[in-house]
């Protein structure tokens, strides 16, 4: 037959404070651990599941946020590129003005030369001016579609615009050498 341990009343009332205090303990342990109040369901269901929830959403706002940034760095490459072809435009209207002002047809011949590499350049912008694999002012250009909510209820779609010196983009002719 085993012994008996008798505990006086003082003693049970120690240990079961050291029990509570050890419990306490693995709690805070846990907390620290994890960075959260409630780590499990078994803490606390209701706040486990709505900490979940917010956590759920936060996410789904941060994916919207990224895409709504890539979007704007790929406006951002297109407003350059726009920036970019009309210098160069402005620069060829010039050599058209000094052209035009000329008799001389080997002078008229030289200008002509710089006008199309000019026309060359905006056609290599236009193409070059991409973002994340979409590019609004090429030959061909892409649409940008952009959402704002989960649900896909409020989102933008940006049309590209064909920003080659081809007639189905700014439509200019390649100078004659004459």
């Amino acid at each position: 037959m085993a012994d008996k341990i008798s505990l006086t009343q003082a003693v049970r009332g120690n240990l079961l404070s050291l029990q509570r205090t050890s419990t306490g303990i693995d709690q805070t342990q846990t907390r620290l651990s994890t960075g959260l109040r409630v780590s499990s369901a078994i803490d606390d269901a209701a706040a486990f599941f709505t900490a979940r929830a917010f956590d759920n959403r936060a996410s789904d706002l941060e994916s919207l946020k990224s895409n709504i940034d890539l979007a704007i760095s790929t406006i951002q490459a297109a407003i350059d590129g726009i920036d970019a072809i009309t210098d160069i435009v402005q620069q060829a209207k010039g050599i058209a003005s000094a052209a035009k002002a000329t008799g001389d047809t080997n002078e008229r011949s030289t200008l002509a030369v710089q006008f199309n590499e000019l026309l060359s350049q905006i056609n290599s912008i236009a193409n070059d001016s991409t973002f994340n694999g979409l590019n609004l002012l090429q030959a061909s250009p892409d649409n940008l579609a952009v959402e704002f909510n989960e649900d896909n209820t409020s989102n933008l779609t940006i049309t590209g615009l064909d920003a080659t010196t081809a007639t189905s983009g700014i439509n200019i002719a390649v100078a004659a050498n004459n």
